[in-house]
């Protein structure tokens, strides 16, 4: 994620609680965080998606989407 005030990236560590998916849906929804993505799959290049991941270089999240 990256802090859209400073352009600086920084780690943000949820775990899989309520609480936490709220407060990070809070922050993204107003913009005192921003994700970071790198590329984006459609769902039949998954392969391809997994290939890049599995290189290393994704400065980013990779996301696949579903049409």
């Amino acid at each position: 994620m990256v802090s859209s005030t400073d352009n600086k990236a920084r780690l943000v560590i949820v775990h899989q609680s309520d609480r936490d998916l709220a407060t990070l849906s809070y922050w993204i929804e107003n913009r005192k965080i921003e994700p970071v993505i790198d590329r984006t799959y459609l769902l039949q290049e998954v392969g391809e998606a997994q290939i890049y991941s599995e290189e290393g270089q994704a400065k980013g999240k990779i996301l696949i989407t579903v049409k």
